[in-house]
This record gives structure tokens, sequence and C-alpha cells, in this order.
């Protein structure tokens, strides 16, 4: 009897996404901040992309030797090139701080603003005047609270395994990965990871279509 009352009266046990699913949702969340920030960019007079900053300041640190090199090897599609390297590297940043979320979100919440404090620093040479480096901080803002919001959203669908750890005090359970909801199967997973990622090509998409207008 002692036995079951023990068993009753002992606290839960954390269960939290398992490894795989939370670096995929880190991966499509990072993508997600890097194309919510393409479409505050595109909507926000003078803003530039912090993408095409990021670029460009990696251009401008390079030594001579590989910048030809790269011109040589990828022609006019340099750039663009550039660009695509940047998306694979924020791919795998936001797989580690996916898998590193499932136990310890705060640790992406410092993630995303080091990466958005870095994108903005970018983008402040290409800008002028008080109003425009606010500007920047706005589309800085939006790719970080865009990058965090998909995050813990996948983060709470995503298919979960127990940690034999138990539940944290509520003073703690804040930096822990939020709760999941209602639904954590894996196809329910999957679609809405399709449902996110079709979101993202949206959101570039148009965020690189008002940059271009902007420009011509």
């Amino acid at each position: 009897m002692a036995r079951d009352v023990a068993e009753r009266t002992a606290p839960p046990l954390v269960d939290v996404p398992r490894r795989g699913p939370a670096a995929a949702a880190g991966a499509l969340a990072a993508v997600a901040a890097l194309a919510a920030s393409e479409l505050a960019a595109g909507l926000l007079p003078g803003a530039p992309s912090l993408v095409e900053a990021v670029g460009a300041r990696v251009i401008d640190s390079v030594p001579p030797v590989v910048k030809d090199a790269a011109i040589a090897l990828f022609g006019t599609a340099d750039k663009l090139a550039l660009v695509v390297g940047i998306v694979l590297v924020a791919l795998g940043a936001g797989a580690l701080l996916g898998v590193a979320a499932r136990t310890a979100f705060a640790v992406a919440v410092v993630g995303f603003l080091v990466v958005g404090v870095v994108g903005a620093a970018a983008a402040l040479p290409e800008v002028e005047g008080t109003a425009a480096v606010a500007v920047v901080a706005i589309a800085a803002a939006v790719a970080v609270l865009a990058g965090l919001a998909t995050l813990r959203r996948l983060l709470r669908a995503a298919p979960r395994e127990p940690t034999g750890t138990e539940v944290p005090s509520p003073a703690a359970a804040g930096l822990i990965v939020p709760e999941a909801g209602p639904r954590s199967d894996r196809r329910a997973f999957l679609r809405l990871l399709a449902g996110v990622a079709a979101a993202t090509v949206v959101t570039a998409g148009t965020g690189r279509l008002l940059l271009q207008r902007a420009s011509a």
C-alpha cells in the first residue's frame, strides 16, 4: 500500500520532443526567420535585406583570392550561391538550436537574439539616419520573433519521448520547452511542417518581390 501511495505522489516526468523532429523544427524556424526578415524589409521603406547585408559583409571580409575563386566557380550566380550558403548555415544552426530547445527553450531564445543582432549589425552600414536604423532594428526583431514563434509552435506539436527528469518547479518551467499540444503524433507534425514550409516560401518570395520592386 505504501508503494502505491509513493507511486501516486511521485512527481511526473518531463517528456520532450524527440531529437529528429526538434532538429527539423529548429531548421525550419531558422528559415522562417530569414523569410520574415525579407518580408519586413520589403514592407518597411528603406529597409535593406538582412540576408543580403550579411552576404555583403562576408564578401568584404574574405581574402580577394577566395572572392575571385568564388566568381570563377559560380560566375554571375556567385551572389545566389552566397545566399544559398547563408540559408544552409541557418538550417544547420537552427537544427542545433532546435535540439537544445528540447529541454531549455531559453537557449533558442539567446541563439535567435544573437542572429538577429548579427543581421542588424550587418545591415547598419547600408543605411543612414535614426529612422533607417530603427527600420533595420524592426526588421531584425520581426525575424527573431517569427523564428521563436515558429519554433515554439513546432516543438509543441512534435512527437515526444520521456527524459526521466522530474517536472521542474513553476519558476523554472519557463526555461523548458512548452508542453505538448493535444496532438503530438507524427503525421500531424509532418503536416504542420509542410504547412509552415509552404508559408515560409510564400513569405520569402513576397519579400523578395517587394524588395526588387523597391530597388527598380
